[in-house]
């Protein structure tokens, strides 16, 4: 629900919609294993909504760019969750942080 909101352009701030997810989900499965799926369905989720931005007729070449950066660094982070088991809600966030970083 917190992500959905997000996406739909409420105020929640990504930090928040992270900390409601990751509390909603036993923070990512970290202390339900009854919910260790849910990370990857995070960046499967997440990356769904790149996909419907980039069929829309108005995104443009930084909508590509974004987009492209979501599926190297989410790859990333399931790369680190599955293989060497770090912890998801961080990875979440380290994910956040650099999507939010500007390129210069």
């Amino acid at each position: 629900r917190p992500l959905a909101e997000l996406a739909d352009g409420s105020n929640l701030s990504v930090a928040t919609a992270l900390a409601e997810a990751a509390s909603a989900t036993g923070n990512f499965g970290s202390s339900n294993d009854a919910l260790s799926w849910s990370f990857q369905v995070f960046l499967d989720e997440t990356g769904k909504v790149f996909s419907m931005l980039l069929r829309d007729a108005e995104s443009g070449l930084e909508t590509l760019r974004t987009a492209e950066r979501f599926a190297a660094l989410s790859g990333d982070a399931l790369l680190r969750y599955s293989s060497y088991n770090l912890n998801p809600v961080a990875l979440a966030e380290r994910l956040a942080s650099a999507m939010s970083e500007v390129d210069e």
